[in-house]
């Protein structure tokens, strides 16, 4: 009996679950961040090293990941097409330790000295600031789109948007 009740459960439908997202410039990541909500409920997003193309995303569970996964190869603009894959294994393990331990921010490792040192850099607020002002500038007009300095926060659940549009919150 035990047997038939362990087929028959959906093993692990619920269970967190991460993909990359890869093959936009950072100054595309809201872009990214708003499609890929519609898949549903991200936990947490991770941006990959300075200037990188791609950022790992926690979905709340595994079947949000498989609608993510589907939109591997869409077109969400005249000029962006994105790619999604599951994360590595290893990825996985490092980003798992990492959202389980007390650490509010949460950093891939660098993998050569060259990725250490670019890391470094991007985490002090002097140099952030300088990069934030170069991609407005090279991105507002040469490609056509708006640039924005704030990073997407997770989704707002149905229930949420209606409080907000009835009380005026």
């Amino acid at each position: 009996m035990q047997r038939n009740s362990l087929a028959v459960a959906p093993v692990g439908l619920d269970e967190e679950e991460w993909v990359t997202v890869y093959g936009f410039s950072p100054g595309d990541t809201n872009l990214v961040l708003r499609e890929f909500e519609k898949c549903g409920t991200i936990l947490k997003h991770v941006p990959g090293p300075r200037d990188a193309n791609w950022m790992h995303i926690l979905y709340q569970n595994r079947y949000d990941a498989q609608k993510a996964l589907s939109k591997n190869g869409m077109q969400m603009n005249g000029v962006l097409i994105i790619g999604v894959k599951p994360v590595d294994a290893a990825q996985r393990q490092f980003l798992d330790e990492k959202l389980n331990s007390s650490q509010g921010f949460m950093a891939l490792p660098p993998q050569t000295p060259s990725m250490r040192a670019a890391a470094a850099s991007a985490a002090t607020p002097s140099k952030a600031t300088p990069r934030l002002h170069h991609l407005q500038q090279t991105t507002g007009d040469a490609s056509g789109r708006r640039p924005t300095g704030a990073i997407a926060s997770p989704a707002k659940s149905v229930l949420s948007k209606v409080a907000d549009l009835m009380f005026g919150i």
